[in-house]
């Protein structure tokens, strides 16, 4: 079906945002289809408190040299009786056995103290060095034009990116 509009807002990973862009636009769609993507394994587990006293809160960690890419904590939301966490591994390295396993290291617990688990795979936007500046690319292209471009992927990979990229292009098509 053909549909349409005034105004145009994609709210994509930019694999898709590259695949529906209109004829004409193809030196936006060479920028936007550069940008890649990782698949991403998470392992969210929950742990009594009680096995973690050695463990201060914490909001996460990055990891250098090891075979997770990070760990966040729910931390930022005490709780008297539980404490969760988000591991995230590269896809495809690991198996299941070994990702637990690195988990359980990493908070200095046996896996027979985690009270629940969960796996999940992801898409992830992979950004890189000199991302800055492809976004000014990007933007540039976009400038005059009726088509907003949104997503976690521009100034990192976050909520908080979608919120800020959203605002930032109502007030470049809307608020003039």
């Amino acid at each position: 079906a053909e549909i349409a509009s005034r105004f145009l807002t994609l709210a994509v990973a930019p694999d898709a945002a590259a695949a529906l862009l209109p004829d004409g636009l193809e030196r936006l769609q060479a920028l936007i289809g550069g940008i890649g993507t990782s698949e991403i394994e998470t392992v969210t587990i929950c742990v009594s408190v009680e096995h973690l006293a050695h463990l201060p809160p914490l909001a996460g960690l990055i990891s250098v040299d090891d075979a997770f890419y990070s760990m966040v904590s729910r931390d930022y939301l005490p709780d008297a009786h539980y404490r969760g966490f988000a591991f995230h591994f590269p896809g495809g390295e690991l198996d299941a056995d070994s990702q637990l396993d690195r988990v359980c290291r990493a908070l200095g617990i046996g896996s027979g103290q985690i009270e629940g688990s969960i796996r999940v795979t992801n898409r992830l936007p992979a950004l890189r060095a000199g991302h800055q500046g492809l976004m000014q690319e990007i933007d540039g292209a976009l400038a005059g034009g009726r088509l907003a471009i949104t997503g976690n992927w521009f100034l990192g990979v976050s909520i908080e990116d979608c919120l800020t990229r959203s605002h930032q292009e109502y007030e470049r098509l809307f608020a003039g």
